[in-house]
C-alpha cells in the first residue's frame, strides 16, 4: 500500500473494552483469530487497534491491505478501538 494514505476508517470492534497490554494484546488475538478462521481471511482486518491502555497495537500494518472496508480497502487504513461505542463515548485522552 502506498503512504500517506488517503483515507482512514475509524471502527470499534464491538467487543469488550481493554486497559492494559496483557488483555488488550488477548483480544487482539482473539480478533485475529476470528478474522482467520470464522471470517477465511489471510490475517485480522484491521491495520491498527488502540485500546484504553493508549497502545497502538499493530494488525496488517502500513504495509499491508486491510480487510474492513469494502471497496475503500485499497485506499485506506483501518484503525479499531476496543470495545463497542454504541452507548457508551470514548474515554478523552489523558
Amino acid at each position: 500500500m502506498s503512504t500517506p494514505v488517503p483515507n482512514v476508517i475509524i471502527h470499534h470492534t464491538e467487543g469488550s473494552f481493554c486497559n492494559t497490554r496483557a488483555t488488550c494484546s488477548a483480544q487482539a488475538r482473539n480478533i485475529q483469530n476470528y478474522h482467520m478462521n470464522t471470517r477465511k481471511w489471510c490475517d485480522i482486518g484491521y491495520n491498527f487497534l488502540i485500546g484504553e491502555d493508549g497502545v497502538v497495537y499493530e494488525g496488517r500494518g502500513w504495509t499491508t491491505i486491510g480487510a474492513h472496508a469494502t471497496p475503500v480497502n485499497p485506499i485506506s487504513i483501518g484503525i479499531a478501538f476496543f470495545g463497542s461505542f454504541t452507548s457508551k463515548w470514548a474515554k478523552p485522552s489523558r
